[in-house]
C-alpha cells in the first residue's frame, strides 16, 4: 500500500510538469484514431498494473499451501523417525521397524533407520550429532542432543539447538511443549510467555490450563496486576499482589476469597482488620463469607473471628455446623479445644478435642496435580517432579 501511495504521488508530480508541456499521444488503427494526454496514459498503465497485481494476489495461497504440505510431510516423516528412536530406547525393535516402514524407508546396510537403532543402543553425542547433520534424521538427532545437554544441566545449549529449527518448532506439538519447559527451567519468562501463546494458538492447552500458566508467568515477571486480573482466585497471586498494593489490600483479598474461599486469604484479610472493633470485625468477615454459606473454609473463618472477638457462643454454633457437614481436621479440633477452654473453662472437653486433633487427618495446603506430592507452601514448580504450574490449592 505504501508503494502504491508513493507511486501515485510520483505520477501526480510527473503529470503536473508534463501537463504544462501539453504533450499528447495519438493511437490509430482499424480506421480509428484516439488522442490521449501523457498523464492520462500513465494513469491507465498504472491502473492496469495494479489490477493485474490484485488479480494474481488471491492465487498466492496455492504456493503457500504447497509449501505447507511439503513441510508437514517432512515433519511427519521426521516425527515417525523420532518415535522409532523412542521405541528402540525401550528395546522395541519390531515397533521401531514398523514405524520406519510407515515413513517409507528401506533397510539397506548403513541406512538411516539402522543408524537410528544404533544410536539408541549406543546413545553418544557423536552419533546424535551425525543424526542431526543428516536431513532424514535431523529431528532424531535434535532430540538426542537436547536430552544430552539437559542431562549435563546445560539447558541454554538445548534451547539454542531447538531454536535453530523453527519449522520443527512450529509443527511438532511435543517439541513445542519441551521448548516451553526448557524456557521455564532457564527462567526465560518473556520467551516462555510467547511460547505459551503459541501453544494456545495450536490448541495444545485447555483454556483453564492456559490461563493458569499465563497468570503464573506474569507473576514471575512481576506483573501482579495483570496476573490477578487473569486469575484472582489464586491465593498466592492474591497475597503477593496485596503485599505490593497495601492501600488496596482489603479489596484484593476480598475479591480473591469471594472467587475461591481460602483460609490463607482469610488470615491475611483478618490481619488487616485487627484494629477494628470486635463487633465490626465479625460483620466484615460475615460479609466476606456471605457468598459461601456452608463452605468449610467460610465456617472456619467465621468461628475463628468469633472466637477472637470472645463471642464463644457464636463460634461454637459455626463449629457445630462445620462438624455436621465436614470431616474433622486438626485445625478444626484445635479451634474447638480453644473454644471449650477459653469460653466455658471446660478443660476435660478441651483435652478430648486436643486428643482428637492428633488422630485427625491433616493434609497440606498444596498438592501437585502431576505427581501428587503435597507441600505446605506454594511454589511455581512442584518440588518433587518440577512440573511448572502443577501445584493446586486444596479447597
Amino acid at each position: 500500500m505504501l508503494k502504491l501511495i508513493l507511486t501515485l504521488i510520483l505520477l501526480f508530480v510527473a503529470g503536473f510538469f508534463l501537463a504544462r508541456e501539453q504533450w499528447n499521444v495519438s493511437l490509430s488503427g482499424f480506421g480509428y484514431e484516439a488522442t490521449f494526454s501523457v498523464v492520462f496514459l500513465l494513469f491507465i498503465v498504472l491502473l492496469l498494473t495494479y489490477l493485474m497485481y490484485l488479480a494474481a494476489k488471491p492465487f498466492g495461497w496455492i504456493n503457500q499451501y504447497k509449501s505447507h504440505c511439503r513441510q508437514t510431510k517432512a515433519c511427519r516423516r521426521e516425527t515417525l523417525l523420532t518415535d522409532a528412536l523412542r521405541l528402540t530406547l525401550d528395546r522395541d525393535e519390531a515397533g521401531a521397524k514398523n514405524l520406519l516402514k510407515r515413513a517409507r524407508l528401506t533397510f539397506p546396510p548403513k541406512s538411516d533407520p539402522l543408524l537410528l537403532i544404533e544410536a539408541c543402543f549406543q546413545p553418544t553425542p557423536e552419533i546424535f550429532e551425525e543424526l542431526y547433520q543428516n536431513k532424514n534424521t535431523r529431528l532424531a538427532g535434535l532430540v538426542g542432543l537436547s536430552e544430552h545437554f539437559i542431562q549435563e544441566n546445560n539447558g541454554i545449549r538445548a534451547l539454542n539447538l531447538i531454536e535453530k529449527d523453527p519449522t520443527f518448532l512450529k509443527t511438532i506439538p511435543w517439541l513445542q511443549k519441551r521448548y516451553f519447559d526448557l524456557l521455564i527451567c532457564q527462567n526465560e519468562w518473556p520467551k516462555a510467555q510467547q511460547a505459551l501463546d503459541k501453544l494456545n494458538q495450536s490448541h495444545l492447552l485447555s483454556k483453564e490450563e492456559y490461563v493458569r500458566l499465563k497468570a503464573l508467568i506474569l507473576m514471575q515477571r512481576g506483573q501482579l496486576k495483570e496476573a490477578f486480573a487473569l486469575m484472582p482466585e489464586h491465593p498466592a497471586i492474591a497475597l503477593s499482589y496485596a503485599r505490593q498494593k497495601p492501600e488496596d489490600a482489603r479489596d484484593i483479598l476480598s475479591t480473591s476469597f469471594k472467587k475461591a474461599p481460602c483460609f490463607e486469604t482469610y488470615a491475611a484479610y483478618n490481619d488487616l482488620i485487627k484494629s477494628e472493633a470486635p463487633a465490626k470485625r465479625v460483620k466484615l468477615i460475615e460479609k466476606l463469607t456471605a457468598r459461601h454459606k456452608g463452605n468449610k473454609v467460610a465456617l472456619l473463618a467465621l468461628a475463628q473471628t468469633a472466637y477472637e472477638a470472645h463471642l464463644f457462643g457464636m463460634a461454637k454454633e459455626h463449629m457445630d455446623i462445620y462438624l455436621k457437614s465436614w470431616p474433622l481436621t486438626k485445625q478444626a479440633a484445635l479451634l474447638m479445644a480453644k473454644i471449650e477452654r477459653d469460653g466455658w473453662n471446660h478443660r476435660e472437653k478441651a483435652l478430648e478435642w486436643e486428643e482428637k486433633s492428633f488422630k485427625a487427618e491433616e493434609k497440606d495446603a498444596w498438592f501437585c496435580a502431576a505427581c501428587g506430592h503435597e507441600t505446605t507452601a506454594f511454589e511455581t514448580s512442584c518440588p518433587m517432579c518440577h512440573k511448572f504450574g502443577a501445584l493446586c490449592h486444596r479447597a
